[in-house]
């Protein structure tokens, strides 16, 4: 099984790691934002809800690109899911200091 790092605050389209062959998804393409301040590593390619899912539990941003949808503009909500959360945490460090 191959892997992916996605960089700290990064967004990225896994369009190219969805098996299609396999996968019967409703959407053309994923796009998954890493709100950490470091890497994670994640599974390529995409086969089913389960690795989906997965995804969810490692805290990442998961947005889904439908036929209507355009590419550009889902990753532009993730970054700013991404910018979003990370003042958010930014604020809470701040309130605990």
């Amino acid at each position: 099984m191959c892997r992916f790092i996605l960089r700290e605050r990064h967004a990225q389209n896994l369009g190219g790691f969805i098996v299609e062959r396999v996968a019967n998804f409703p959407f053309r393409d994923i796009v998954v934002g890493n709100p950490y301040n470091e890497p994670v590593l994640i599974k390529v390619p995409i086969y089913n809800e389960e690795d989906i899912e997965f995804l969810k539990k490692l805290g990442l941003i998961v947005r889904f690109v439908y036929e209507t949808d355009s590419l550009l503009d889902v990753i532009n909500e993730v970054k700013r899911e991404i910018e979003k959360r990370l003042t958010e945490e930014g604020g809470r460090q701040e309130n605990e200091a």
